[in-house]
């Protein structure tokens, strides 16, 4: 099966979705997106970048690296010289009670795309960023879908449909928020470990480029330091115990991700004595300080987990407006089911799983999920107001294609044609579309 026509079929609809979800969620209905649109204003007003810690009133997210932002400032400033007050006020009624008011912010349903303030307008136009990067993740994760099921198109089509109509994914995917930028990121640096791996070393270039890449996640946002440990186990995978190899090639990957991200970590370095902005991050977030213990804490990491599927597979708003429980039933009767097919090839393939080539790109999979999945659950424990699903969006193709391969024996039993694709396309661009009039729009108030 040719997967090009196909393909472009579920780009057209993944984009056109994310437009029609953009232009209809009210302004500023998305968490924290009136921060990430603060956070470019403070750029454009000071002419330079935040210099945490603040407090939450008047800073809420001007704690994040500024990569994202700094890539969004051009496009605000080119509306001329703004206040950049979008004139929206907070809903008391929703810091009452959000789960029985959906809208943040007074007013926010009546405003539009085509709203005189030109500081809502351009709401619309940085959303659009938005989809642009969420289209090139979808891209990605199709390539990176494509190295692990080479004599399976079928495969390749599942996966990349189970990210593009995620509602939660197009519903972040239509907002502002750096997140896009970092799930790109990520999923690029992923799928080049992915095509490397079966090679018996990296060319210095593909070393320097994933550092590059790399250099730019970490500047995006902090958690994506977890790639520095996915990619040192990488080269231990790829390696073995050529020592001075991974030495060289390490050396190549430090350098692309100094020259991408080193004036950042210099900044850091004269301001906090550290290169990351940890400590800044650290002091704004004492006041979300856990301080449970034993069974307490044991609560939290049941309630990260609940918490963080609900958020991965559609909650909308600011997280107070939910799918049917019988939605979540079916996903996670779906995850139960891919993960037993998963456990069940590992058992089976145990003896060669660091000799193939596949099962070391599934390896790489595998540990990106557990070490983010695991770095934000101690993050969680430490400050427990993380437990958004879109903290664990930068792994969403392996997750998808992991949940695909796990369930593929089954899968394979279709043989899909260009019609059948379209079809799916079809069906998912229909499923989100009444999710939004049905689920999401009728809330706001």
């Amino acid at each position: 099966m040719n997967t090009k026509k196909p393909f472009s079929f579920i780009i057209v609809s993944f984009i056109l979705i994310c437009i029609i979800w953009s232009i209809l969620i009210p302004p500023f209905e998305a968490p924290d997106e009136s921060g990430h649109y603060g956070y470019v204003s403070f750029i454009l007003n000071n002419s330079s970048l935040p210099k945490p810690p603040y407090s939450w009133n008047e800073g809420g997210s001007l704690y994040q690296p500024p990569l994202y932002y700094l890539m969004l400032s051009p496009i605000l400033k080119t509306f001329g010289k703004l206040n950049y007050d979008n004139g929206l006020r907070p809903n008391p009624k929703w810091v009452e009670n959000r789960f029985q008011v959906a809208n943040a912010f007074i007013g926010s349903f009546k405003e539009s795309i085509f709203s005189k303030n030109s500081n809502i307008r351009v709401v619309y136009l940085l959303r659009f960023v938005s989809i642009l990067l969420a289209t090139v993740t979808v891209f990605f994760t199709f390539k990176l879908a494509s190295l692990i099921f080479l004599k399976h198109k079928n495969l390749v089509i599942f996966s990349t449909l189970l990210v593009a109509f995620n509602p939660q994914f197009i519903f972040h995917s239509s907002a502002i928020t750096n997140d896009n930028l970092a799930i790109l990121l990520t999923t690029l640096a992923i799928f080049l470990m992915v095509k490397t791996i079966k090679g018996v070393k990296i060319n210095p270039k593909t070393a320097l480029a994933l550092g590059l890449v790399v250099g730019l996640a970490i500047i995006t946002k902090l958690n994506l330091l977890f790639l520095v440990v996915v990619i040192f186990i990488f080269l231990l995978m790829l390696y073995r115990e050529k020592y001075l190899q991974i030495l060289k090639t390490g050396f190549f990957i430090l350098a692309g991700i100094l020259i991408s991200g080193g004036w950042y970590f210099y900044l850091n370095l004269s301001r906090y004595g550290e290169p990351f902005g940890i400590s800044a991050q650290t002091e704004m977030f004492a006041v979300f300080a856990n301080r449970n213990t034993g069974y307490h804490l044991l609560n939290d990491v049941l309630l990260f987990f609940m918490a963080s599927f609900q958020t991965y597979w559609g909650m909308f708003g600011w997280y107070n407006i939910y799918m049917p429980q019988a939605y979540y039933l079916l996903i996670l009767s779906v995850i139960l089911f891919s993960m037993w097919g998963l456990w069940n090839y590992f058992k089976e393939n145990i003896k060669t799983i660091f000799k193939t080539t596949l099962d070391k790109q599934l390896l790489i999979l595998l540990l990106s999920i557990f070490i983010l999945w695991g770095s934000m659950l101690l993050t969680f424990l430490k400050y427990p107001v993380v437990s958004n699903g879109r903290f664990l969006f930068p792994t969403i193709a392996p997750f998808a294609i992991l949940m695909v391969f796990g369930v593929k024996k089954y899968l394979l039993k279709f043989n899909l044609e260009n019609k059948h694709i379209n079809l799916l396309a079809i069906g998912g661009f229909l499923i989100n579309i009444l999710i939004l009039f049905i689920i999401i729009l009728p809330k706001y108030q």
